[in-house]
């Protein structure tokens, strides 16, 4: 269609990280064995934790909240592939409305909605892939969706809660910052 185009961002990232995560890989194990030490960024919302960080047992991240100025909680990754999606995170106003990055495909419409999602997996292409799909799908859905993936886990935040897999909480070492998860006033 004229005009139309395909951004491939949030997965070329992660697909990015996890060939730049191999070479970290197959380099260190090629000279010692002990494998690679390192927290891989891309754009701050994704994120490969390789090992652990010489004086801790955990890379820490702090987890911006949506729609607070204060952060959400903190996240400990080690050996994880780590992707946020945020509906309203990059986005434009368009005669007073504000449209978000994210279009659902069901539709073909933007999102709205104030979440973000935090979605772990075992490489950071899947991690990509899970957190924008649960932001489309809504929080019931998607993330009922992810407890069937293997190994992967994910967090939905938006203006009055915090919903999570099962697994989340242990997966991601996420320690809630106090008051994160109360409502926020419109």
């Amino acid at each position: 269609r004229p005009g139309a185009r395909l951004d491939l961002g949030a997965i070329a990232k992660g697909y990015a990280l996890d060939r730049l995560a191999g070479q970290l890989r197959a380099a260190h194990a090629a000279a010692d064995g002990s494998g690679p030490v390192a927290l891989l960024n891309f754009g701050q919302s994704s994120y490969w934790a390789l090992g652990t960080p010489p004086d801790a047992e955990v890379w820490t991240l702090l987890l911006r909240h949506p729609a607070r100025e204060t952060p959400a909680g903190t996240i400990g990754l080690r050996n994880q592939a780590l992707s946020i999606s945020a509906a309203l995170g990059d986005s434009s106003v368009i005669e007073g409305r504000r449209y978000g990055h994210v279009i659902d495909p069901r539709t073909g419409e933007p999102l709205h909605r104030a979440a973000q999602v935090a979605a772990l997996a075992p490489d950071a292409t899947q991690a990509e892939a899970i957190s924008t799909a649960v932001l489309v799908l809504g929080a019931d859905e998607g993330l009922a969706w992810v407890e069937s993936l293997p190994g992967c886990e994910a967090l939905w935040i938006d203006a009055g809660s915090e919903r999570a897999t099962a697994g989340w909480s242990a997966a991601a070492r996420y320690q809630p910052m106090p008051g994160a998860s109360d409502p926020v006033d419109p």
